[in-house]
């Protein structure tokens, strides 16, 4: 089965879109959590390695591939659906901890860090998250072609 620590590293890596030490950390922050606990009298969950990993897998591969992971795991669209919501659920609970706004001293330098770059379009920027699109249903009327990535989403 996939996402099993016996799967060969490499396919690992191209399902889920990281490293398989990175999931089984990420794996140990949200496996316990009250979401991934059977319910009294419901049927047991599927478990929360397999959960995340088809969260990952539809994530990583763009929100379309909901058929794809579907199908791939023979579960139904819904059941993909259902463990992604459970996923990110999971994972906002410990976002604070990971994911914070910088405080007032440290955007002070990450601006001059930024400001530093040549070419940067942004005024006041004190980050950069590289490897995230938002995808966009419509090409933006002006300057529509700028919003093409290079797997050919338009996004930003």
């Amino acid at each position: 089965m996939i996402f099993q620590r016996r799967q060969d590293d490499i396919i690992f890596r191209i399902e889920v879109r990281m490293k398989r030490t990175t999931f089984e950390k990420l794996l140990g922050i949200i496996e316990d959590g009250p979401i991934f606990a059977t319910k009294e009298g419901k049927m047991p969950q599927m478990p929360a390695r397999l959960q995340l990993g088809m969260t990952l897998r539809r994530l990583g591969h763009g929100m379309h591939e909901l058929d794809d992971v579907a199908i791939r795991h023979g579960f139904g669209k819904g059941t993909v659906v259902l463990y992604t919501d459970r996923v990110i659920c999971a994972l906002v609970k410990h976002v604070s901890k990971y994911l914070f706004w910088p405080k007032d001293i440290e955007r002070v330098s990450l601006k001059q860090d930024l400001q530093d770059i040549k070419d940067l379009p942004f005024e006041d920027c004190v980050g950069i998250v590289d490897g995230m699109y938002i995808v966009l249903q419509y090409r933006p009327t002006y300057q529509g072609s700028q919003f093409f990535n290079r797997k050919k989403y338009i996004c930003i």
